[in-house]
């Protein structure tokens, strides 16, 4: 069994991936496995999703861990975070062994907060960038995930201030309309059609506190910057942001 173990922990880290028990971890999960594990594609996800929704880079990442995973040791959820956030950015392959020297190098702080309360989910983590509104004059931009069910699908559930229900796929698209426009999500939808694009979810923000009503959309296959560019304009929307995610 034990060489079994060592085989998937090089397997893992072949891939990228994190290895509970490499040895040049600097820390080990031990009992907190079985709570922090399903989170950590979450994590990596909600990371890649919020560098992929702002302009620019970003210089600093606010991580709030709420229920019970704020009961654990955290520190290798916020490494999958950075990583989401930096792979693709950066020269280098990003793993769980380089990650925080190179955040380091790029000048990307983090800061976490722990809260066990949390009214909705039995977990969440919600990634803000405090630097990038939402808006002009609107609040930082946010993002938030959790896992569902026995086989802890991993699922975001809010995004640009808004409550949404989805579960992550390779190809999303989320776009922004202006408040109280009639008939904008049927146009969104007539539109992707004519790019030959299916649509296999679709969610619309129910709550919160963002000026503008959010659609996130996971698409059969990936769609252009042109043509989300040409979607803003037809349907008259405040922006669109395509997202590509590792699943």
């Amino acid at each position: 069994r034990a060489g079994v173990q060592t085989a998937e922990q090089v397997a893992l880290a072949l891939k990228g991936q994190f290895a509970p028990n490499a040895v040049n971890v600097p820390f080990s999960l031990g009992e907190d496995a079985d709570e922090i594990m399903p989170l950590v594609t979450v994590a990596e996800m909600l990371g890649s999703l919020i560098t992929q929704l702002v302009d620019g880079p970003i210089d600093e990442l606010e991580i709030a861990f709420e229920g019970a995973v704020a009961r654990h040791d955290t520190r290798i959820l916020t490494m999958a975070v950075l990583r989401g956030s930096l792979a693709g950015k950066v020269e280098d392959e990003v793993n769980f062994v380089n990650v925080a020297g190179i955040a380091e190098e790029r000048g990307l702080t983090v800061r976490e907060t722990h809260q066990p309360a949390v009214v909705d989910y039995l977990s969440l983590i919600t990634v803000t960038a405090p630097s990038k509104p939402c808006s002009p004059g609107g609040p930082p931009l946010a993002v938030a995930g959790t896992v569902f069910g026995v086989h802890h699908r991993p699922r975001i559930v809010s995004v640009f201030g808004r409550t949404v229900d989805l579960e992550p796929t390779s190809d999303m698209l989320f776009v922004r309309a202006r408040a109280q426009v009639p008939g904008v999500f049927g146009r969104i939808g007539t539109k992707i059609g004519e790019f030959g694009l299916n649509i296999n979810q679709v969610a619309v923000g129910v709550s919160g506190l963002g000026e503008h009503e959010v659609m996130g959309l996971a698409l059969a296959g990936p769609i252009s910057d042109e043509q989300v560019a040409e979607l803003v304009a037809d349907a008259d929307l405040f922006d669109g942001r395509r997202v590509r995610l590792s699943t």
